[in-house]
């Protein structure tokens, strides 16, 4: 049985009838690819967010040890909550915008039904 690459040098020279197994094995190969592109890229973003967060970690740390000489149950609490508390501000945004778009969408489903 030949390998994918083998098919691929020999379709190269001559293309295989569309609905050949050469074909199909091509194709199989390319949705392959870009599967583990995908799954690639995924993985990518999600390094990238565990670094933003380490790194928010890191900088509030600095900030924090430089004021304080003694790191208490409360300080550390206070850094915790304002970890949690970090993205409130987005959060409210996009949870008005969502809010406004369900209005428009409600008010124009109204508007069809009283035209009816």
């Amino acid at each position: 049985m030949k390998t994918t690459g083998k098919i691929q040098k020999n379709a190269q020279k001559k293309a295989p009838h569309p609905n050949s197994r050469k074909a199909l094995k091509l194709a199989g190969a390319k949705i392959r690819e870009e599967r583990l592109l995908l799954k690639e890229d995924r993985k990518a973003d999600q390094i990238a967010a565990r670094i933003e967060m380490f790194k928010w970690f890191q900088d509030e740390m600095r900030e924090r040890l430089a004021d304080l000489k003694d790191f208490t149950k409360a300080d550390a609490q206070e850094f915790f909550t304002k970890y949690l508390h970090r993205f409130d501000d987005e959060l409210n945004q996009t949870m008005e915008t969502n809010q406004t778009l369900k209005r428009r969408q409600t008010g124009s489903k109204l508007g069809i039904s009283r035209n009816a």
